[in-house]
């Protein structure tokens, strides 16, 4: 599982910071480079075996992504 924001390194600190989740690795992508690649903002990529995406969407109500986590082996 990826957690990615797009901003600065220090921005994107002082958000993981100010939010409480400073023990949970956030990729920093400050080029959108996986904005771009992924197709996807705030949302959700899931990729199964072979580099297959399973999943890529907005993150809404979680429904989505619960029904797409419980097909994964």
């Amino acid at each position: 599982m990826i957690d990615y924001v797009t901003g600065t390194v220090t921005v994107s600190r002082q958000a993981q910071d100010s939010n409480g989740y400073t023990d949970f690795r956030v990729l920093v992508d400050a080029d959108k480079w996986v904005q771009k690649t992924c197709h996807a903002t705030m949302g959700t990529v899931i990729i199964g075996n072979n580099d297959i995406v399973k999943m890529n969407g907005d993150l809404r109500d979680g429904s989505k992504l619960i029904q797409n986590l419980a097909l994964l082996p």
